[in-house]
């Protein structure tokens, strides 16, 4: 087993999200002679260049889109990590902190050792060295979506178990869809993410990281970026929130409002409605397989295409 050494500093801060915490420097002692520490801003340059090294089709490979995601990963809690080699970046590693119903879980967001330094210990070693820093701060679980199947069976051979399915949508707008109920009208936008609302649920599931999704739209917005634009978050009449981000468009209910329950169709169609908006022909949204079957979204005329998502967890002892 490899042996991690912290050395936190003198300085104890506060990430202003979710709690105090000593800042630390992670060193993995291995005779390859790499270490694995915690991100700062002047690792953004490396970080990018290791993923157009991979040719990885990631925005961490753009440098324009670098420090946002950076900062995502920051606000809600999380950290990013990076795996180092006589001085050249060999590994990386980000994760956000997600809110489920009643307990904070780790959410990896990005993973990527290069080409020419793998199966040798360091994607495990950025993942051992994020659950003894989870473990550190209280936390119990450690989430991720596997991109394919070897990343699949890596997290595999590291304990993570098959938790929640569910499908990446994209839906034709632009197609009669079901008048499930008239539209949840929005009640007022989050200038700044709310943390009352952290124990709503994701209709996909407890842990999709929203938090993350809300901040890099955010992020989007204030650098001008296109893809920013329309994007935001919103309070539905009835209490649902409607995040629109980059790349999805989320919903989250109450706890005490369960996904196919009447009262929550017309969260669904504010939903819909906020593509229409837009000018988009196409939504995209993650979903359980169950609530996309009974809202009528599988229909070959409704659904353009969709995408399995099968949720890894692991729990970390404290």
């Amino acid at each position: 087993m490899p042996a991690y050494l912290f050395l936190p500093n003198t300085n104890l801060s506060c990430d202003g999200s979710v709690q105090n915490r000593v800042e630390w420097h992670c060193y993995l002692v291995r005779q390859s002679r790499w270490r694995i520490l915690r991100a700062t801003p002047t690792h953004l340059p490396a970080i990018t260049a290791l993923y157009q090294a991979d040719a990885f089709p990631h925005a961490w490979g753009d440098t324009k889109r670098i420090a946002p995601l950076f900062e995502s990963a920051e606000v809600s809690g999380g950290f990013t990590l990076v795996a180092i080699q006589d001085g050249q970046t060999i590994g990386h590693l980000e994760l956000s902190l997600e809110h489920g119903e009643d307990q904070l879980s780790g959410f990896i967001t990005g993973l990527e050792v290069h080409h020419r330094i793998r199966r040798r210990g360091v994607g495990r070693g950025l993942v051992e060295t994020a659950m003894s820093i989870l473990a550190r701060q209280g936390i119990q679980s450690l989430q991720v979506f596997p991109e394919d199947h070897a990343a699949a069976a890596f997290y595999t051979a590291l304990g993570f178990t098959p938790s929640e399915l569910c499908w990446d949508l994209t839906i034709d707008t632009t197609q009669r869809l079901p008048q499930l109920a008239a539209i949840a009208p929005r009640q007022y936008p989050m200038s700044t993410w709310q943390h009352q609302f952290d124990g709503y649920h994701h209709c996909a599931g407890q842990f999709l990281p929203a938090h993350y999704c809300w901040e890099r739209s955010r992020q989007a917005r204030a650098l001008n970026f296109p893809e920013g634009e329309g994007t935001g978050a919103w309070i539905l009449e009835g209490g649902a929130l409607l995040i629109v981000d980059t790349h999805f468009t989320h919903l989250l209910l109450p706890p005490s409002l369960h996904p196919l329950a009447p009262e929550a169709f017309p969260a669904w169609m504010a939903l819909i409605h906020s593509a229409q908006e837009r000018g988009a022909a196409y939504l995209r949204t993650v979903v359980s397989p169950d609530v996309a079957t009974a809202l009528g979204w599988t229909h070959p005329q409704v659904c353009h295409g969709y995408e399995s998502w099968q949720r890894l967890s692991r729990g970390i002892a404290p």
